[in-house]
């Protein structure tokens, strides 16, 4: 479910022209309740699209 919720504000936000880097700030800060704190999902924000295509973790 948390996953999905990342996945329309992106959509929304980049379909309304708001930057990547406007995103992740949003992102973060929307998200960063103790509950949903990208952290406790192993979520790194960090990582570059190119890693994610090669299937790196870290």
């Amino acid at each position: 479910m948390l996953l999905s919720c990342y996945a329309a504000a992106v959509i929304f936000l980049a379909r309304n022209g708001v930057s990547k880097d406007e995103i992740k700030k949003y992102i973060i800060k929307t998200f960063a309740s103790d509950d949903l704190k990208a952290d406790n999902y192993n979520y790194n924000l960090q990582r570059s699209v190119a890693d994610i295509k090669k299937g790196k973790t870290k």
